[in-house]
Order: structure tokens, then sequence, then C-alpha cells
């Protein structure tokens, strides 16, 4: 399985179709709303590499998170989950990308 942070150089369109596989297999979402879910992430990803990012997922006790984060400097994740740095918290975060609402 390829992590987010793989030091594998891929195209940004090859990144969210491996995104989207891993989601299919691991989640097992539907192919359509898995590319939805990794096109998401990969904008989300990008948009976190230039500052901080306003977005929103749901947590595991099924309540909606509105978060503003930036990516850590190493940030080594596991797949399919997003580590952050909560701006509001002060604290070190993540979620499964599978729960991303709004980027």
């Amino acid at each position: 399985m390829i992590a987010l942070s793989s030091p594998v150089t891929l195209t940004i369109r090859q990144q969210a179709t491996t995104l989207a596989w891993q989601l299919v297999r691991a989640a097992r979402l539907p192919f359509k709303i898995a590319q939805s879910q990794a096109w998401a992430t990969v904008r989300l990803l990008s948009q976190m590499q230039t500052g901080p990012t306003e977005f929103s997922y749901i947590k595991d006790d099924r309540t909606r998170r509105v978060a503003i984060g930036e990516r850590p400097a190493p940030a080594i994740d596991k797949p399919l989950v997003i580590r952050y740095f909560d701006l509001e918290a002060g604290d070190i975060r993540s979620f499964r990308i599978d729960r991303l609402v709004t980027a």
C-alpha cells in the first residue's frame, strides 16, 4: 500500500487514483465515492502545504468537526490517515480520509 507521504514521485492524477483504489479496498467504498474522496484529499493536502486550511470531517463519535490546521513538517502518515497540526487546539490531530467532509 502506498502511503500518502510516499517517496515515489507520482503525478497528482496518479496519487488520486492510487488513493481511490486504497479506499475501495480498505473502506469498502464504491469507486465513484472513493475517487471523489481521493481528489478532496489531494486538494486538502496541497492547500495544507501552503498554509492553514479550514476543513471538516466526521469524528469517531459521528459528530462533525470543523478544524483549521496545517501539515507538520515531517508528516509520516499511516495509510489513509491524515495527520495535521490543529491551530485551535494547539496539538497534533488525525482523521481517516474516508471521513473527510469538506476541504
